[in-house]
Protein backbone atom coordinates (compact mmCIF):
# COMPACT_ATOMS: atom_id res chain seq x y z
CA UNK A 1 0.00 0.00 0.00
CA UNK A 2 1.53 2.95 -1.01
CA UNK A 3 0.78 7.03 -0.28
CA UNK A 4 -0.04 7.50 -3.48
CA UNK A 5 -2.37 5.52 -4.46
CA UNK A 6 -4.25 6.40 -1.00
CA UNK A 7 -3.99 10.38 -2.37
CA UNK A 8 -5.97 8.91 -5.93
CA UNK A 9 -8.66 6.66 -3.71
CA UNK A 10 -9.51 9.82 -1.60
CA UNK A 11 -9.81 12.47 -4.16
CA UNK A 12 -11.81 10.00 -6.35
CA UNK A 13 -14.39 9.46 -3.47
CA UNK A 14 -14.34 13.31 -2.62
CA UNK A 15 -15.56 13.96 -6.59
CA UNK A 16 -17.31 10.90 -6.84
CA UNK A 17 -15.22 9.97 -10.55
CA UNK A 18 -11.63 9.22 -11.55
CA UNK A 19 -12.18 11.43 -14.63
CA UNK A 20 -12.82 14.82 -12.26
CA UNK A 21 -10.04 13.31 -9.55
CA UNK A 22 -7.53 12.95 -12.74
CA UNK A 23 -8.59 16.73 -13.65
CA UNK A 24 -7.73 17.51 -9.97
CA UNK A 25 -4.48 15.77 -10.18
CA UNK A 26 -2.98 16.67 -13.25
CA UNK A 27 -2.79 13.45 -14.22
CA UNK A 28 -4.18 10.47 -16.56
CA UNK A 29 -7.54 8.75 -15.77
CA UNK A 30 -5.63 5.58 -16.55
CA UNK A 31 -2.69 6.87 -14.19
CA UNK A 32 -5.64 6.16 -11.31
CA UNK A 33 -7.31 3.39 -12.49
CA UNK A 34 -3.99 1.07 -12.01
CA UNK A 35 -3.21 2.78 -8.75
CA UNK A 36 -6.46 1.71 -7.63
CA UNK A 37 -7.12 -1.87 -9.42
CA UNK A 38 -3.39 -2.42 -7.30
CA UNK A 39 -4.64 -0.99 -4.03
CA UNK A 40 -7.62 -3.38 -4.36
CA UNK A 41 -5.84 -6.62 -5.10
CA UNK A 42 -3.37 -5.32 -2.37
CA UNK A 43 -5.96 -5.41 0.43
CA UNK A 44 -8.44 -8.03 -1.51
CA UNK A 45 -11.55 -6.56 -1.74
CA UNK A 46 -13.42 -3.94 -4.04
CA UNK A 47 -13.08 -0.54 -2.96
CA UNK A 48 -15.46 1.14 -5.27
CA UNK A 49 -18.24 0.66 -7.86
CA UNK A 50 -17.74 1.94 -11.04
CA UNK A 51 -20.32 3.20 -13.36
CA UNK A 52 -20.94 5.86 -16.25
CA UNK A 53 -22.08 8.37 -13.91
CA UNK A 54 -18.62 8.04 -11.43
CA UNK A 55 -17.83 6.01 -8.89
CA UNK A 56 -19.58 4.73 -5.75
CA UNK A 57 -18.18 3.36 -2.41
CA UNK A 58 -18.28 -0.08 -1.85
CA UNK A 59 -19.57 -1.83 1.73
CA UNK A 60 -15.85 -2.04 2.23
CA UNK A 61 -14.66 0.72 0.90
CA UNK A 62 -16.91 2.58 3.01
CA UNK A 63 -15.11 1.57 6.32
CA UNK A 64 -11.63 1.91 4.81
CA UNK A 65 -12.47 4.85 3.54
CA UNK A 66 -13.82 6.15 7.24
CA UNK A 67 -10.83 4.55 8.68
CA UNK A 68 -7.93 6.65 6.36
CA UNK A 69 -9.32 9.61 4.77
CA UNK A 70 -8.96 11.63 8.03
CA UNK A 71 -5.22 10.30 8.69
CA UNK A 72 -4.53 11.08 5.17
CA UNK A 73 -5.31 14.50 5.20
CA UNK A 74 -3.91 15.01 8.17
CA UNK A 75 -0.58 13.89 6.69
CA UNK A 76 -0.95 16.05 3.68
CA UNK A 77 -0.47 19.06 5.94
CA UNK A 78 1.99 17.92 7.68
CA UNK A 79 3.98 17.54 4.53
CA UNK A 80 2.94 20.71 3.54
CA UNK A 81 4.21 22.39 6.57
CA UNK A 82 7.69 20.77 6.48
CA UNK A 83 8.24 21.51 2.73
CA UNK A 84 7.03 25.28 4.01
CA UNK A 85 9.61 24.99 6.97
CA UNK A 86 12.86 23.73 5.06
CA UNK A 87 14.63 25.44 3.28
CA UNK A 88 16.29 22.29 1.90
CA UNK A 89 13.53 21.44 -0.39
CA UNK A 90 13.43 22.01 -4.13
CA UNK A 91 11.12 21.85 -6.71
CA UNK A 92 11.87 18.87 -8.88
CA UNK A 93 12.14 19.83 -12.91
CA UNK A 94 12.38 17.41 -15.65
CA UNK A 95 13.45 18.83 -18.87
CA UNK A 96 13.79 17.08 -21.98
CA UNK A 97 15.20 17.63 -24.61
CA UNK A 98 15.90 16.68 -28.33
CA UNK A 99 18.92 13.99 -28.15
CA UNK A 100 20.53 15.63 -32.20
CA UNK A 101 20.41 19.13 -30.19
CA UNK A 102 23.07 21.68 -30.46
CA UNK A 103 25.49 21.49 -27.57
CA UNK A 104 24.68 25.31 -26.81
CA UNK A 105 21.20 24.48 -25.98
CA UNK A 106 22.00 22.26 -23.36
CA UNK A 107 24.66 24.25 -21.73
CA UNK A 108 21.49 26.66 -22.25
CA UNK A 109 19.44 24.76 -20.14
CA UNK A 110 22.31 23.26 -17.50
CA UNK A 111 22.65 27.30 -17.33
CA UNK A 112 19.28 27.85 -16.01
CA UNK A 113 19.10 24.88 -13.77
CA UNK A 114 22.07 26.32 -12.09
CA UNK A 115 21.15 29.52 -11.83
CA UNK A 116 17.86 28.65 -9.75
CA UNK A 117 18.53 27.04 -6.54
CA UNK A 118 15.08 26.51 -5.62
CA UNK A 119 14.75 24.37 -8.83
CA UNK A 120 16.15 20.66 -8.54
CA UNK A 121 16.46 20.05 -12.45
CA UNK A 122 17.29 16.97 -14.25
CA UNK A 123 17.90 17.28 -18.19
CA UNK A 124 17.09 14.19 -20.08
CA UNK A 125 18.08 13.66 -24.14
CA UNK A 126 14.93 11.79 -25.75
CA UNK A 127 13.70 11.43 -29.31
CA UNK A 128 10.41 12.75 -30.07
CA UNK A 129 8.31 9.89 -29.51
CA UNK A 130 9.97 9.39 -26.30
CA UNK A 131 9.63 13.09 -24.80
CA UNK A 132 5.52 12.88 -26.16
CA UNK A 133 5.19 9.61 -24.37
CA UNK A 134 6.76 10.96 -21.46
CA UNK A 135 5.04 14.56 -21.45
CA UNK A 136 1.53 12.50 -22.01
CA UNK A 137 2.16 10.37 -18.81
CA UNK A 138 3.17 13.36 -16.55
CA UNK A 139 6.90 11.61 -16.49
CA UNK A 140 8.60 15.30 -17.88
CA UNK A 141 7.59 18.54 -17.41
CA UNK A 142 9.18 20.42 -20.16
CA UNK A 143 10.86 19.67 -23.17
CA UNK A 144 12.87 21.97 -25.72
CA UNK A 145 12.30 21.00 -29.32
CA UNK A 146 11.65 22.17 -32.83
CA UNK A 147 9.18 19.70 -33.67
CA UNK A 148 5.66 19.86 -32.08
CA UNK A 149 3.16 17.97 -32.45
CA UNK A 150 0.09 20.84 -32.41
CA UNK A 151 -2.56 18.15 -33.19
CA UNK A 152 -2.03 16.45 -29.65
CA UNK A 153 -4.39 18.64 -27.36
CA UNK A 154 -2.79 17.45 -23.99
CA UNK A 155 0.14 19.58 -25.25
CA UNK A 156 1.21 22.97 -24.80
CA UNK A 157 4.00 24.45 -27.04
CA UNK A 158 5.06 27.79 -27.42
CA UNK A 159 7.88 29.15 -29.50
CA UNK A 160 10.69 30.72 -28.04
CA UNK A 161 13.47 31.36 -30.73
CA UNK A 162 13.38 31.56 -34.67
CA UNK A 163 16.66 30.94 -36.52
CA UNK A 164 17.51 31.51 -40.17
CA UNK A 165 17.15 28.25 -41.91
CA UNK A 166 20.57 27.89 -44.36
CA UNK A 167 22.03 25.60 -46.51
CA UNK A 168 24.75 23.43 -46.10
CA UNK A 169 27.17 22.27 -48.83
CA UNK A 170 30.63 21.90 -49.67
CA UNK A 171 32.83 24.40 -51.88
CA UNK A 172 33.11 22.28 -54.55
CA UNK A 173 29.25 21.64 -55.21
CA UNK A 174 27.54 23.81 -58.10
CA UNK A 175 25.52 26.05 -55.59
CA UNK A 176 28.71 27.24 -53.50
CA UNK A 177 29.06 30.57 -55.57
CA UNK A 178 25.53 31.38 -54.63
CA UNK A 179 24.95 34.31 -52.34
CA UNK A 180 21.26 33.04 -51.55
CA UNK A 181 18.73 29.71 -52.65
CA UNK A 182 15.37 29.04 -53.29
CA UNK A 183 13.95 25.75 -53.48
CA UNK A 184 14.00 24.99 -56.99
CA UNK A 185 17.66 25.26 -56.72
CA UNK A 186 18.58 22.17 -55.44
CA UNK A 187 14.97 20.61 -55.80
CA UNK A 188 16.83 17.71 -58.17
CA UNK A 189 19.38 16.71 -55.16
CA UNK A 190 19.04 14.71 -52.23
CA UNK A 191 18.64 16.45 -48.88
CA UNK A 192 21.15 15.07 -46.09
CA UNK A 193 19.97 16.14 -42.65
CA UNK A 194 20.56 15.38 -38.82
CA UNK A 195 17.16 16.31 -37.69
CA UNK A 196 14.49 15.80 -39.96
CA UNK A 197 12.99 12.82 -41.57
CA UNK A 198 9.28 14.08 -42.28
CA UNK A 199 9.32 13.92 -46.03
CA UNK A 200 9.60 17.35 -46.39
CA UNK A 201 12.03 19.89 -46.10
CA UNK A 202 11.49 21.75 -42.68
CA UNK A 203 8.59 23.24 -40.38
CA UNK A 204 8.56 27.60 -40.86
CA UNK A 205 6.40 27.95 -37.65
CA UNK A 206 3.03 28.25 -39.65
CA UNK A 207 3.06 25.95 -42.46
CA UNK A 208 5.28 23.11 -44.13
CA UNK A 209 7.34 24.51 -47.47
CA UNK A 210 5.07 23.15 -50.10
CA UNK A 211 6.95 21.27 -51.97
CA UNK A 212 8.51 17.47 -51.55
CA UNK A 213 12.05 16.26 -51.66
CA UNK A 214 14.04 13.01 -51.46
CA UNK A 215 15.34 13.00 -48.17
CA UNK A 216 17.78 10.63 -45.95
CA UNK A 217 18.00 11.01 -42.48
CA UNK A 218 21.31 10.62 -40.62
CA UNK A 219 21.32 10.12 -36.95
CA UNK A 220 24.75 11.44 -36.26
CA UNK A 221 26.97 14.51 -35.20
CA UNK A 222 30.15 13.14 -35.94
CA UNK A 223 32.02 15.96 -37.67
CA UNK A 224 33.91 13.29 -40.10
CA UNK A 225 31.22 11.35 -41.01
CA UNK A 226 29.06 15.00 -42.20
CA UNK A 227 32.09 16.55 -43.75
CA UNK A 228 32.65 13.48 -45.85
CA UNK A 229 28.91 13.23 -46.56
CA UNK A 230 29.21 17.07 -48.39
CA UNK A 231 32.63 16.44 -49.51
CA UNK A 232 31.60 13.56 -52.16
CA UNK A 233 28.97 15.74 -53.31
CA UNK A 234 26.26 13.58 -52.45
CA UNK A 235 23.77 15.97 -51.87
CA UNK A 236 23.18 18.90 -49.68
CA UNK A 237 21.87 19.55 -45.85
CA UNK A 238 19.42 21.35 -43.98
CA UNK A 239 20.31 23.25 -40.64
CA UNK A 240 20.19 26.26 -39.04
CA UNK A 241 22.77 29.22 -38.56
CA UNK A 242 23.25 28.42 -34.92
CA UNK A 243 24.57 24.61 -36.11
CA UNK A 244 27.80 24.73 -34.32
CA UNK A 245 29.20 21.48 -35.65
CA UNK A 246 28.81 22.66 -39.48
CA UNK A 247 30.16 25.75 -38.63
CA UNK A 248 33.05 24.16 -37.66
CA UNK A 249 33.87 22.36 -40.46
CA UNK A 250 36.36 23.73 -43.01
CA UNK A 251 35.00 24.23 -46.74
CA UNK A 252 31.68 24.31 -45.87
CA UNK A 253 29.34 27.40 -46.78
CA UNK A 254 26.07 28.14 -45.42
CA UNK A 255 23.46 29.77 -48.09
CA UNK A 256 20.32 31.96 -46.78
CA UNK A 257 17.27 31.00 -48.01
CA UNK A 258 15.85 33.72 -50.14
CA UNK A 259 11.86 33.27 -49.02
CA UNK A 260 13.38 33.90 -45.25
CA UNK A 261 12.30 30.34 -44.33
CA UNK A 262 12.72 29.10 -40.44
CA UNK A 263 13.70 26.89 -38.04
CA UNK A 264 11.79 26.99 -34.93
CA UNK A 265 12.40 26.30 -31.70
CA UNK A 266 9.65 25.22 -29.15
CA UNK A 267 9.47 24.64 -25.19
CA UNK A 268 6.68 22.17 -24.95
CA UNK A 269 5.08 21.31 -21.63
CA UNK A 270 1.99 18.85 -20.73
CA UNK A 271 -1.34 21.05 -20.43
CA UNK A 272 -2.04 19.39 -16.90
CA UNK A 273 1.44 20.70 -15.72
CA UNK A 274 1.42 24.41 -16.81
CA UNK A 275 -1.78 24.31 -14.69
CA UNK A 276 -0.20 23.96 -11.46
CA UNK A 277 0.94 27.10 -9.67
CA UNK A 278 4.52 26.26 -9.03
CA UNK A 279 5.17 24.82 -12.13
CA UNK A 280 3.44 27.58 -14.38
CA UNK A 281 5.79 29.80 -12.83
CA UNK A 282 8.86 27.87 -13.53
CA UNK A 283 7.39 27.83 -17.01
CA UNK A 284 7.23 31.56 -17.09
CA UNK A 285 10.52 32.14 -15.90
CA UNK A 286 11.91 29.54 -18.38
CA UNK A 287 10.36 30.90 -21.15
CA UNK A 288 11.53 34.13 -20.67
CA UNK A 289 15.12 33.00 -20.23
CA UNK A 290 15.26 30.83 -23.17
CA UNK A 291 13.66 33.71 -25.11
CA UNK A 292 16.16 36.04 -24.54
CA UNK A 293 19.28 33.56 -24.48
CA UNK A 294 18.57 31.29 -27.84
Amino acid sequence: MEIQQLKYFVCAVHYGSIIKASQELYITRQTISSALTQLETELGFSLLQRGKNGVELTKEGQLFYSRIAHQFEEFEKIKKEMREFSSQYRLPIKIGIVSWADQREVILLESWIQAHSEIQGEILFLSGRQSNEMLEQGQLHFCLTTMPSEANLNFTSEQIAEYPLMLAVHRDNPLAGKMQITAQDFHSQTILTTTLGYGKLEYTGQKWMPFELEQHQICTEDPIYLYSLLAANRGVMACHDKNTVLNQMRDIRLIPFTQGFTFPYFLRTSSFTMRKRQYDEVARELTSYLKQNL
